[in-house]
């Protein structure tokens, strides 16, 4: 647990770097992209240690996989996509690091597990645990606004292809995982991942195809 611990210090400390760096400058910035994907190498470490960490636990206790409320235990999973307004190919590269690690961070603080994910280059694409308080289209609203004003914000070229507007279409698609099993959309999601024992939860399209998946 010490080292997931020493990897969240290092993580925050990259992240404030990242902002320092970032000031005035493009994405497409040499400096910006080594600060973005050492950034991104430490989160990918931190997601699978984390991982190696539940497999060791793995069936040391009933109900493990449940989430705990105040007065519930429960399990609830959705499947969402949504995509960019005109289908536009924009989330790839430093725009499609910074997007995962919004959608991350929004997740964590509404108290939502991304269980699996993928960002293409224009859709997202999520497995998503649930509390029994938080609608799945609050969810999204929640996860779409915070991250057009951010990613516009952050990124200029962004803000002038979308004219300051909403940088996602309107809608998206939500299944609960019931009838189609939980293992199916995983599957699903991961069809361009790597086949190892130990994967990134939340692959990025670029990602994929730099590392020679199909």
């Amino acid at each position: 647990m010490f080292k997931l611990e020493k990897l969240a210090k290092q993580i925050e400390d990259l992240r404030l770097n990242m902002i320092n760096i970032k000031g005035g400058k493009y994405f497409t910035d040499p400096e910006v992209i080594v600060a973005s994907q050492e950034l991104d190498d430490v989160l990918d470490r931190y997601q699978v240690m984390q991982m190696k960490i539940k497999k060791a636990y793995k069936g040391t206790a009933t109900m493990a996989d449940h989430k705990k409320g105040s007065h519930t235990v429960y399990d609830i999973k959705y499947h969402v996509v949504w995509v960019t307004k005109y289908r536009y190919k924009i989330l790839h590269k430093v725009i499609g690091q910074r997007l995962r690690e919004l959608l991350r961070q929004g997740c964590e603080t509404i108290g939502v597990t991304i269980v699996q994910g993928r960002v293409g280059k224009d859709h997202v694409h999520m497995l998503i645990s649930c509390p029994t308080n938080i609608a799945p289209s609050k969810i999204v609203k929640y996860l779409k606004r915070g991250s057009s004003k951010l990613l516009q914000n952050e990124f200029p070229e962004i803000k002038k292809k979308y004219w300051g507007q909403h940088l996602w279409a309107v809608g998206y698609f939500c299944a609960t995982v019931g009838t189609v099993t939980e293992e199916t959309v995983k599957a699903y999601i991961e069809e361009d991942q790597d086949k190892h024992d130990v994967k990134e939860i939340f692959e990025i399209e670029d990602s994929c195809r730099e590392r020679g998946f199909t």
